[in-house]
């Protein structure tokens, strides 16, 4: 199911497939998906709580978590993302 979830979070996200664009939403589904660890919804939501996007404020130590799971996964991009949310903490 977490393609699916992924698909939706970005629909969400980019207002794509008939939906408005809902940044909460996409938090949403994203988290459904990255808990069953998929590496492209984990380094989505990382930017989401990195930028503070759908996130009542930006959590960059929870970005830092996300992106490394993602990193793990080979995720591309993941590893700089990574690198430069550990030098905002």
């Amino acid at each position: 199911f977490f393609l699916a979830q992924l698909q939706l979070g970005i629909s969400y996200y980019v207002g794509d497939n008939g939906l408005e664009v809902n940044h909460s939403e996409a938090i949403r589904w994203f988290e459904l998906a990255a808990a069953q660890g998929n590496a492209h919804a984990q380094f989505n939501l990382g930017c989401c709580h990195s930028l503070g996007v759908g996130v009542p404020q930006p959590n960059v130590e929870r970005a830092i978590q996300l992106f490394q799971l993602a990193a793990e996964q080979d995720y591309p991009g993941a590893k700089e993302a990574y690198d430069e949310a550990s030098e905002q903490q």
